[in-house]
């Protein structure tokens, strides 16, 4: 059983004197420098890079407060039941447009958003989404509603980014 170990070890040593070998770079014997110390050959000859040329962007398009036009939400189509609606529920359907084409039934992206609004599916989670389905967009409008309010009173418009800046609301 020993010899087998020892065995083992000794190509182990083997193993990495060889990759070490062909990994070193050649240096030939015979050839010396100036100071009799031996020269070494490099497989490639070395490549000089020029420097690129630097490029002046200009900030300006930074300013976004010159802007002129603003984005208008869409009108709420009337066939909606205003009787059963939560008092912002025409925010909700205009920041379901700019989310998700008023699709309330969006299937899950990349990075776990789902829903007409793109809940992220820990936010979906943590603010009792669970209670109506597994995921945003198995729920009913307005149940994500339901948890849309209540991310609303603890995060504000600022969950929604994107398009609650669109519509002036951040």
């Amino acid at each position: 059983m020993e010899k087998k170990v020892n065995i083992k070890k000794a190509l182990f040593v083997i193993v990495i004197l060889i990759l070490l070998f062909l990994t070193a770079p050649a240096v030939h014997v015979g050839s010396t420098d100036a100071g009799g110390l031996p020269m070494s050959t490099t497989a490639a000859p070395t490549t000089v890079l020029q420097p690129e040329p630097t490029t002046t962007i200009d900030p300006s398009f930074l300013n976004t407060t010159t802007s002129t036009t603003r984005y208008t939400p869409p009108t709420v189509p009337q066939y909606r039941n205003t009787e059963t609606e939560t008092p912002s529920s025409d925010r909700w359907d205009s920041l379901a447009v700019c989310e998700s084409s008023e699709n309330w039934s969006y299937p899950p992206v990349a990075g776990g958003f789902s829903g007409g609004i793109m809940f992220y599916i820990g936010t979906w989670r943590s603010m009792g989404g669970e209670e109506f389905a597994p995921d945003a967009y198995l729920a009913s409008r307005e149940q994500q509603i339901i948890v849309a309010e209540r991310v609303l009173a603890t995060s504000g418009w600022n969950a929604w980014p994107g398009c609650s800046r669109k519509f002036g609301w951040i």
